[in-house]
């Protein structure tokens, strides 16, 4: 997930806006599938990995762009675990397909077969308590604060 040249704050509104899910393939069998959300302007993160039960609701805190890669960090203190009767508080946000397959499906299978997945570009995300660690990594410091400001974080 390469970025050099583009616009990171057009990369993250255009994965909101086209209501992807990106997906990471984190070693040893682990996949987590992300997607960014707008609700009430605040930017959330939706949650899925083949490691959790259930689907995951977040708040970001912070988006960090580190060694040419977007890293969105989030609020792993106060993650709400979705139950499938909210469908109509998130159905802005995701169609009602989807939502069955977070609930009864093949994440991996399910969400690329819908055409769902991004395939060009992606983010990771950490928990929020993690940023210490990535803080002397390569941070492109401008981006960051671009990203930030956009979606009023920090």
């Amino acid at each position: 997930m390469n970025y050099i040249g583009l616009d990171y704050c057009t990369v993250i509104k255009n994965l909101v806006e086209n209501k992807k899910w990106v997906r990471n393939d984190m070693g040893v069998a682990k996949v987590q599938f992300l997607k960014l959300i707008l609700v009430k302007e605040k930017l959330m993160l939706l949650i899925i990995s083949n490691n959790i039960p259930e689907p995951l609701y977040a708040k970001v805190e912070n988006i960090m762009v580190i060694n040419e890669q977007i890293t969105v960090f989030y609020d792993g203190e106060y993650c709400i675990t979705l139950k499938e009767e909210e469908y109509e508080s998130f159905k802005e946000n995701v169609s009602k397909e989807e939502w069955n397959v977070l609930f009864h499906g093949d994440v991996t299978k399910d969400l690329d077969e819908l055409g769902l997945l991004e395939k060009e570009k992606g983010f990771f995300a950490e928990l929020h308590d993690n940023i210490e660690q990535f803080m002397e990594t390569n941070i492109d410091r401008k981006a960051s604060e671009e990203i930030c400001k956009e979606y009023g974080l920090k």
